[in-house]
């Protein structure tokens, strides 16, 4: 059996599904959270595109997953006053196209049956560290902890968020490689790679299907700089409300709105239609959970340095009105399983060399999709804040005459259909739609390259 383990930090989906993906491949892993446990109600929505279902399917979890999400077919855009000004069975397309449901969940029960059906369980992950310090040498890491405990391995892979620790640790290595010291000033490598927002949100949930909201549908107001979005099943309700900043601006490091701002935000917003008969008086009258944050957008330069490598939000971010934050997160962590993995077949032991060989390939084969991805959804969502006349004109005029189905199937379905799969595990409930696959579909099942202890 091979020695080489990763250390993951960050225990949200997308360090989750790496953990999945490295136990096909036969990786060693360790999961390390900062928060002190892993909270079932934290969270509003989540969604998985066709290509990360295609995913799902391979890891063993898509017949638990189709259980437990929130069927939508229908699209209805509005205005504030809830006029309804389209509707179409838009949300059924993507099945059409890719063979899999798009699919809405509730954040945390996506969570859970990542963490529940986890390889090893959660043995695997150690709740409670604050990373304060990540050690390279030609061979190895040593991820310190400020509780004091240590964790070694092979690579450090940080998925921990738009607020990364490993990045901003990275970020110090890199700028201490060229001047010498990692003081004050090499900040200034991270500083360059901080998000812009451009707009603020409110995301939470309700419990039970409000009146008025139809089942099966996903409502979606659009007006003059604010948008929000409503969908849900039966025993569950999910929104998200946006409002568009004055100009971009660069968050801080774990910024946190207040309860005042969330409740001032609601009081300016409080009459406007989310639903035709549901406003977001009525809406927040009934939530359980909501949270209020900036939206950040863009994509960082340095995605690897040494055998420090970074995934998900610690690399992209974007709006989540598309819904591809997840999907982007663990396509990425798809794409470093099977560079790895051709790497340890042929060494147990890969020399930094032949990781950044690994990590190279990883950004080669992503980086253009993550761009379009997070273009697309900020294409999304200033259409829904009407951010100029011409997005205004095409939201109420062009959007209502196409029925969404346009820009489906023109700009969405093929980001979607380059999805990558793991490139080693047999594809044995393979799907596909109309529009075809650019992997082309895994045949066969390929032996780890060392059976990992469970």
């Amino acid at each position: 059996m091979s020695d080489f383990k990763v250390i993951i930090v960050g225990a949200g989906p997308v360090g989750l599904a790496a953990g999945h993906c490295f136990s096909q491949a036969g990786i060693s892993y360790e999961i390390l959270e900062r928060r002190e446990k892993l909270d079932a109600n934290q969270g509003a929505s989540a969604a998985l595109w066709p290509n990360t279902a295609r995913i799902f399917a391979q890891l063993g979890l898509l017949e638990e997953a189709l259980q437990i999400y929130f069927p939508q077919t229908w699209k209805a855009n509005m205005l504030q006053d809830g006029t309804v000004s389209s509707k179409s069975d838009v949300m059924a397309m993507p099945e059409v196209y890719h063979g899999y449901p798009w699919m809405l969940f509730a954040r945390p029960r996506l969570v859970d049956l990542l963490q529940r059906r986890l390889p090893g369980g959660s043995s695997r992950i150690h709740t409670g560290k604050e990373i304060t310090a990540v050690e390279t040498t030609s061979t190895g890491v040593k991820v310190c902890c400020a509780d004091g405990t240590d964790y070694e391995g092979s690579i450090v892979l940080g998925a921990d968020g738009v607020n990364s620790t490993v990045r901003r640790l990275m970020d110090d290595k890199i700028a201490a490689a060229r001047t010498g010291a990692a003081d004050e000033k090499s900040n200034l490598a991270y500083q360059s790679q901080l998000f812009k927002s451009t707009t603020v949100g409110v995301y939470g949930y309700c419990d039970g299907r409000i009146p008025g909201v139809e089942r099966g549908t996903w409502y979606e107001t659009h007006a003059d700089g604010f948008t929000f979005q409503l969908a849900g099943g039966d025993d569950m309700t999910l929104f998200l409300l946006y409002e568009r900043l004055p100009e971009p601006i660069t968050v801080p490091a774990r910024h946190r709105f207040s309860d005042q701002d969330k409740d001032a935000f609601v009081a300016r917003n409080a009459d406007y239609h989310i639903a035709p008969t549901v406003t977001i008086r009525d809406l927040m009258a009934q939530t359980k959970w909501s949270y209020m944050s900036h939206l950040e957008e863009g994509v960082i330069d340095t995605w690897h340095h040494d055998r420090i490598v970074l995934a998900g939000d610690a690399v992209a971010k974007m709006t989540p009105n598309s819904g591809f934050g997840i999907n982007t997160g663990i396509q990425s962590v798809v794409a470093i399983t099977n560079a790895l993995r051709r790497v340890l077949e042929k060494t147990d032991e890969p020399d930094n060399a032949a990781l950044t060989g690994a990590f190279d390939e990883y950004v080669k084969t992503r980086r253009e999709n993550v761009e379009k991805t997070v273009k697309i959804s900020g294409m999304h969502t200033r259409i829904a804040v009407w951010d100029s006349w011409w997005m205004r004109f095409v939201d109420k005029y062009i959007v209502p005459w196409t029925n969404g189905y346009m820009s489906m199937r023109r700009m969405v379905a093929p980001v979607v259909q380059e999805g990558l799969v793991l490139d080693f595990v047999e594809e044995k409930d393979y799907r596909e739609g109309t529009v075809k696959w650019t992997v082309p579909r895994v045949m066969g099942e390929q032996e780890p390259f060392g059976k990992e202890e469970v």
